[in-house]
């Protein structure tokens, strides 16, 4: 009975200690996401500031690389979550888009305050900043800006466009800058 035992207790530990290394390999800081929605919540309020949407993402530890990431910043205003709609699937529109469609284009996103979209980025989970080298194209009610490269950190509120930045304002944006009137005069 002993040497039985004994046996069964060796091999016990060897299988342990095989799936424990093939969990390792397997699985851990490293993962693939697809079609995926990550909600960013504020650290103070807890109230949700952001969606990143995504194809596709690799999880890589504390970055996460993804693949056609689009940012959806949600309006300070909005405490309903039912007041969201998913805006995985939307697609921008071209810089030069007359300013009734863009009208119409937000018109049914009333929790969005702005859209980022790129072809690729890494999203560093620790800094909470989505950073891209490519095109990128930044989308408000008020302003459509397009570029090369940025930096998106939105607990400091701010999106750089490190180059080739192309911006186009809205009339709305012209009467809410300072020391304007409303018909875009000083």
């Amino acid at each position: 009975m002993g040497k039985t035992y004994g046996a069964v207790l060796l091999l016990s530990v060897l299988c342990g200690s095989f799936l424990l290394l093939n969990a390792r390999e397997n699985s851990g800081s490293a993962a693939e996401l697809r079609d995926f929605a990550l909600p960013g919540f504020s650290r103070k309020s807890a109230r949700l500031e952001y969606i990143l949407y995504g194809e596709k993402a690799y999880n890589l530890g504390g970055l996460v690389s993804l693949k056609n990431p689009r940012v959806d910043m949600i309006r300070k205003e909005v405490t309903d979550i039912n007041q969201i709609r998913s805006l995985a699937k939307v697609t921008p529109y071209a810089l030069k888009t007359p300013y009734k469609e863009v009208e119409k284009f937000w018109a049914d996103k009333k929790h969005s305050e702005g859209l980022i979209f790129a072809p690729e980025a890494v999203y560093d989970k620790n800094l909470r900043i989505l950073r891209g080298d490519g095109p990128v194209k930044f989308r408000t009610p008020d302003l459509s800006m397009d570029g090369t490269g940025f930096d998106a950190d939105h607990e400091r509120k701010f999106v750089h466009i490190r180059r080739n930045v192309r911006i186009i304002l809205y009339p709305k944006a012209r009467s809410k800058g300072p020391g304007r009137t409303g018909t875009g005069k000083k």
